[in-house]
Formats: C-alpha cells, structure tokens, sequence
C-alpha cells in the first residue's frame, strides 16, 4: 500500500474495513447462508420469505466487498465517499425501522448488542466522510 502513518484518510479506512467486514461479510454472509430454522427464531421471519433474506445477504456481501475495495485505494473520490454516506444512511435507517418496528427481533441482550453495534457501524461511515468530501486529499 502506498499510504503511510500520515495517511488524512485513516480514520475512514479503519472504518469502511470495519464495516465491510461485519456489516457487508458477516452479517450478509449469515444472511446468505443461515438455515432457515435460524432465521425464522433470530430475524422472526414467515417461512415462506427466505428468498428475501438470501437476496439481502447478497447485496450486503457485495456491499462489504466494495467497502474494503474502496478502503485500499490511495486516494478516495468525493464520489465514493458521497456513495458510502448514502448507503450506509439507507441501510442504517433501514436496520433501526426495522427494530423498532419489530420486524428483527433477537431473542436475547447478545442479539440486540449485535444489531446496536451494526448499526453504529453504519453512523460512522455515514458520519466520517462527510469531513473529507471538500478536497480530494493526497496521502
């Protein structure tokens, strides 16, 4: 990697990997892959809906994997900052709908820690890039 310690994008670096790791891989992945038995105790899910689920696990995957591709480049474009705030704000709000609404529902405090730490995941990316969308900004 080209950038070194004095990197003006290492705080949003650290937290576009974050994301995309837990957010995009883990969660989409569990989305993805989990049986159906474990969405419809942990998500509250119809059985009929899985399909639903896959595809959302899908695009988190995807999600995950531009996040960490955009994370490695040297220099960031106001254009993918612009879109990491805009999706991670739909997601971040769609997750907190979705809670309040009953619609995800954990069984225990291990659950609702998980999605309170999801969530915040997503105000951060919405949150950093709005500092660094003045200037494109050289490592």
């Amino acid at each position: 990697m080209a950038y070194s310690l004095n990197d003006p994008y290492r705080g949003l670096r650290r937290a576009l990997r974050v994301n995309g790791l837990l957010v995009g891989l883990a969660w989409g992945g569990l989305l993805l892959v989990a049986p159906q038995y474990l969405q419809a105790l942990w998500l509250g899910s119809a059985p009929g809906s899985l399909w639903i689920w896959r595809m959302g696990g899908a695009g988190l995957v995807a999600m995950g994997l531009t996040f960490l591709e955009i994370s490695w480049r040297p220099v960031m474009s106001r254009l993918s900052m612009l879109a990491v705030t805009l999706v991670n704000g739909v997601l971040g709000g769609t997750l907190f709908q979705a809670y309040v609404s009953g619609a995800v529902a954990p069984p225990d405090i291990w659950g609702k820690l998980l999605l309170l730490g999801l969530f915040l995941c997503n105000l951060a990316c919405v949150i950093l890039p709005w500092g660094y969308l003045g200037e494109d900004l050289l490592p």
